[in-house]
């Protein structure tokens, strides 16, 4: 069973940092609503304001699990503003999570690094990257770091 799920919906990010809907998959959960309209903006994802965010973020932040719901923030081409809630259905094509690949190469190159004797002690970026992960592990702040982009 596909532990990943999406809602059919492909945006692109314009020069004016928008992003709009460019396609619905057909049988999809955007596509069967009739809610979206390709050429609608896409304001917000879940309460998270996604423009002039990357649009890796915006596909990472409308992936998650199937039979999930994602709240989307969406501007009509008439400028009228309204939330439609979308369910995410189960995807059979294989989804790579850069965060699941990322997360064990941080925590061994940290334990690395404190068997590594130093002789000018921890940077600061090194500090900063240590907080990150700590709370990341520990579930109180959820970070995506795409092209050096920080969304806490």
């Amino acid at each position: 069973m596909p532990s990943k799920g999406g809602i059919g919906l492909r945006t692109t990010r314009l020069n004016d940092g928008s992003h709009r809907v460019i396609g619905l998959a057909l049988g999809s959960s955007a596509a069967s609503d009739g809610d979206l309209m390709i050429g609608e903006e896409v304001t917000h994802i879940d309460d998270v304001g996604v423009t002039n965010l990357p649009s890796e973020v915006v596909g990472i932040l409308l992936a998650g699990m199937p039979d999930s719901e994602v709240r989307l923030g969406i501007t009509s081409l008439g400028g009228a503003d309204r939330t439609v809630s979308v369910v995410r259905i189960a995807s059979d094509k294989p989804l790579i999570s850069w965060s699941k690949a990322v997360l064990p190469l941080r925590l061994r190159r940290q334990e690395l690094e404190k068997t590594r004797p130093s002789s000018d002690g921890p940077g600061i970026e090194a500090e900063q990257e240590a907080l990150e992960l700590a709370q990341l592990i520990q579930g109180e702040a959820t970070f995506l770091k795409v092209r050096g982009i920080l969304i806490n």
